[in-house]
């Protein structure tokens, strides 16, 4: 199986700071870390920290950010990438479902 290199793996090191820092403060400030998570280029982090926004988020705005999360991993250079990191959106939607049940 060939992988093909990341084209944005430069950015790396710059979107796992930002995705660490929507981590600390999303419970409290869910506003910024949505605007952070927008903000990361790399999608696969881009990805895992709108995620994590929807998973603390309330209410119609859920589904989109989870939208905005799957399209991100869809972003990812490779097939394996974008399976990998979809799960993030996925797993939160499965959590969501479960907390309404």
């Amino acid at each position: 199986m060939n992988f093909s290199p990341d084209p944005l793996a430069g950015q790396c090191m710059q979107s796992v700071a930002l995705r660490r820092q929507v981590d600390t403060i999303v419970k409290q400030d869910i506003s910024e870390a949505y605007r952070l998570a927008k903000s990361i280029v790399h999608p696969w982090y881009r990805c895992q920290a709108l995620a994590t926004v929807a998973d603390n988020s309330t209410g119609a705005s859920i589904r989109a950010i989870l939208q905005e999360s799957y399209d991100s991993a869809m972003d990812c250079h490779d097939p394996n990438r974008r399976v990998s990191v979809a799960c993030w959106p996925m797993n939160c939607a499965q959590e969501q479902l479960t907390r309404c049940v």
